[in-house]
């Protein structure tokens, strides 16, 4: 009796914490070559990170995977590109935040981390 009660929690455990497996919207302004913090919560790690484009959904880049809840991504994207964050954690689960504009940034910004990194 109590491991078929134990099997019928399991699916009921595992969808509680699928259900608040979320991606936190963007609250500040992301612009062009600038930092974003993006920041999600649930799941399992690790998670995988890809930021896609909002209107097709096509992936614009590959953050690869994280074992913490918050990422610092560079918007190197052009101005005026609606992105969202896609995260998929070690379950499969998949989670996307709300779509959100990349406004123009300074290109002085990428060229001294460039110089900065070269060195």
């Amino acid at each position: 009796m109590k491991a078929a009660v134990a099997l019928l929690l399991v699916p009921l455990l595992s969808s509680f914490t699928l259900a608040s497996f979320i991606v936190h919207p963007q609250t500040k302004t992301a612009l062009t070559c600038g930092p974003v913090l993006l920041h999600w919560e649930g799941g399992e790690q690790p998670w995988k990170l890809s930021i896609l484009a909002a209107t097709d959904g096509n992936l614009l880049e590959n953050l690869g995977t994280s074992t913490g809840t918050t990422f610092q991504w560079t918007a190197n994207v052009e101005a005026g590109t609606s992105v969202f964050l896609q995260v998929t954690d070690s379950t499969g689960a998949v989670k996307t935040g709300d779509p959100f504009a990349v406004q123009s940034g300074s290109m002085l910004v990428l060229s001294l981390r460039e110089q900065m990194t070269a060195r």
